[in-house]
């Protein structure tokens, strides 16, 4: 196993972890829950689905 991979993971970890952490997901829509089909492929993959970020920090 190579260092670096194992580096990249801890590091898209913590980007990822920083990301929800600091932001509230919401949807573009208020009231418009994200659709529940999936578009069949080679995988099954969510619809495209937009969301706004709003810093935790002014929210509170």
């Amino acid at each position: 196993i190579c260092a670096g991979e194992a580096m990249a993971k801890v590091e898209l970890f913590m980007f990822c972890g920083g990301i929800i952490q600091r932001f509230h997901f919401l949807p573009v829509d208020i009231g418009s829950p994200p659709p529940l089909t999936a578009l069949f492929g080679l995988a099954v993959t969510p619809v495209p689905y937009r969301v706004r970020l709003i810093d935790r920090k002014f929210t509170r």
